[in-house]
């Protein structure tokens, strides 16, 4: 096998390996983004369910300070 041969294998294993540590770390990086959003979906329905509850709380601390606000003459 003459160097040049010799050289272009080395190259592409080393490509090749190289390839497969890129697409691993990519899998990593997609991993941890898709863990993060399911985290966020699971917070943000608590934080829907949360506001199911509280409007109601709200409309009433609106009316108790509407009922309480001095009436000007």
């Amino acid at each position: 096998m003459s160097k040049l041969q010799s050289l272009n294998a080395f190259l592409s294993e080393r490509l090749t390996a190289v390839t497969v540590e890129i697409f691993r770390a990519v899998e990593k990086v997609l991993d941890e983004y898709q863990e993060e959003i399911s985290r966020s979906k699971e917070e943000n329905d608590r934080l829907r369910r949360l506001l199911w509850i509280t409007p109601e709380l709200k409309r009433s601390t609106i009316d108790s300070q509407q009922l309480s606000l001095p009436v000007s003459e």
